[in-house]
């Protein structure tokens, strides 16, 4: 069975740095005296479904960290490319086919086959909705997990 303990930090000012290090090392919660009024019943049924709970101004730095994490994974995983073939995976984020993005470049369907291919080879991504997800800023979950 998977352990249920759920840790909680009360700390009498909130230190958002703090909280920060506590949650990335398993916390599940964190409580300052500048919170008013703790509703001990209410935080201990949040934690046991599994959730967390932390002052909104931590949310929102693990949002933020999160967002510059994968929007800078994603631009160095794009620098990666050749100009056409970031083209074509720009392409392929709107969804066109390799028919249509070979009339919009003025190249065969086969060249475009093959800048796919080169994309493939050159990034962790390994389908076209992968590769559409990436370029529109969402790393897939496997990508998360590999860069991790």
């Amino acid at each position: 069975a998977a352990n249920r303990t759920k840790f909680v930090v009360i700390d009498q000012v909130c230190d958002i740095d703090i909280a920060m290090l506590l949650v990335k090392a398993g916390c599940h919660g964190y409580l300052s005296g500048d919170d008013q009024g703790f509703d001990l019943r209410r935080i201990s049924s949040v934690l046991l479904a599994g959730r967390y709970w932390v002052p909104r101004v931590v949310l929102e730095r693990i949002v933020e960290e999160m967002t510059v994490d994968r929007d800078a994974i994603a631009e160095s995983l794009c620098q990666l490319l050749s100009p056409r073939e970031h083209e074509v995976a720009l392409w392929i984020s709107r969804g066109l086919s390799n028919k249509r993005i070979a009339r919009e470049m003025g190249v065969t369907e086969r060249t475009i086959k093959a800048h796919l291919s080169h994309i493939f080879q050159k990034t962790p991504v390994s389908d076209r909705l992968e590769l559409a997800l990436l370029m529109k800023g969402e790393l897939p979950e496997r990508i998360r997990i590999n860069l991790q």
